[in-house]
């Protein structure tokens, strides 16, 4: 249909339809802003601008471009476009790097507690961080994440936790009005099926997502990244914290503990007609002297492989890398006979495709190996 000027128009619901939506839906987008229907004796007329709106909006939206980013893009140049498709879907790469990470981490963890077995204290090295698992369950989570004063403390500290406030099995608590202790189940073996709601006192409360964050950075376990950690399983009360000490240290074989340690309840289960919990504590290991010395003096080199993963053309992976060494962009320049111009050019795309805007960022986010030079 045509409006009295010609130009081509449609109605509610012949748009509704054309684009899959729903009359209902498509207010939705008006009411947003984001069209302006003009109106004929009270109804709605679409004109093609509208239909060609809709329909960028929808297709930004179904790649997980969020609605007001989508909106700009439908007004941008050619060229911004380019640019923020490939900045959007090297974020993406990257979300989902971190993502197979934690699925990865968070297999071995449970196949770790799925097998313990109640006869003490159970080590294993593994390639996972505690920040890694904020999972929790269908009714919250509240984790202690302690970090240590020193390592000694932490393990003596262990035998002088305060019980959990409560128990919550998930699976067999039917009422809100039982009491919880009573509602946990009594044959459950501790284990990924028992998914538990657990309680903590007041005082432990206090530990914010952003505490913990920062108290993992002193203590060397990288937030976005599985890292060297040996993986304590237990039961509360634990063993003479000395023997704790003396086992770990002799599972080590001489490499360095951090003094930070992470502690959190994973399930409760009955043995010998009492309550117990089980534990589960992380302790990463001490970064090596090379990794320290590239990270703290600034002398260091991304590592080629991840580079190629994450998009980096080779140019710009050498660019980076010599920044990172300390290289000015004209000694850079000088040593690869090309402009300082097409350097920065290099940093510059390198910086929208690792979604950083500055080299000290580029130091977070990238795998760091020590430079040979």
């Amino acid at each position: 249909m045509h409006d009295a000027h010609g130009n081509f128009t449609m109605g509610t619901n012949a748009m509704a339809n054309h684009l899959g939506l729903s009359p209902q839906g498509l207010r939705w987008y008006e009411k947003q802003g984001l069209i302006s229907p003009a109106k004929e004796t009270g109804r709605r007329r679409f004109t093609s601008t509208d239909l060609c709106t809709l329909s960028g909006l929808r297709q930004y939206q179904h790649i997980g471009i969020p609605l007001n980013e989508a909106h700009e893009l439908i007004t941008s140049t050619p060229s911004c476009i380019i640019n923020f498709t490939e900045q959007h879907i090297m974020r993406r790469r990257r979300e989902l790097a971190i993502q197979r990470i934690e699925l990865d981490a968070t297999e071995e963890r449970c196949d770790l507690i799925a097998d313990y077995i109640c006869d003490g204290v159970k080590i294993r090295d593994v390639k996972f961080g505690p920040l890694l698992f904020k999972e929790g369950t269908d009714v919250g989570s509240l984790f202690l994440e302690k970090p240590a004063s020193s390592f000694d403390t932490a393990f003596s500290e262990w035998s002088d936790l305060p019980p959990c406030a409560f128990y919550l099995n998930i699976r067999d608590y039917r009422s809100s009005n039982i009491d919880p202790i009573l509602g946990m189940l009594e044959s459950s073996q501790p284990g990924v099926n028992s998914k538990l709601g657990v309680a903590l006192e007041p005082k432990y409360l206090s530990f914010a997502d952003e505490a913990v964050r920062k108290d993992a950075t002193r203590g060397g376990a990288l937030t976005l990244e599985a890292v060297d950690a040996i993986y304590v399983l237990f039961v509360r009360p634990a063993d003479n914290p000395n023997t704790l000490v003396k086992l770990l240290r002799e599972h080590a074989h001489g490499r360095k503990l951090s003094s930070t340690v992470y502690l959190k309840p994973v399930a409760c289960f009955r043995e010998d007609h009492a309550n117990k919990t089980l534990w589960e504590a992380w302790i990463p290991l001490e970064k090596s002297k090379g990794r320290e010395d590239a990270t703290c003096t600034g002398i260091a080199t991304i590592d080629e492989n991840w580079a190629h993963e994450i998009g980096l053309t080779h140019r710009e992976y050498e660019i980076l890398s010599n920044r990172l060494s300390g290289l000015s962009v004209a000694r850079i320049a000088e040593n690869l006979y090309i402009s300082p111009s097409t350097i920065k050019t290099h940093i510059r795309n390198a910086y929208r495709k690792l979604a950083v805007s500055s080299l000290k960022e580029v130091r977070e986010v990238a795998r760091l190996v020590p430079s040979q030079h």
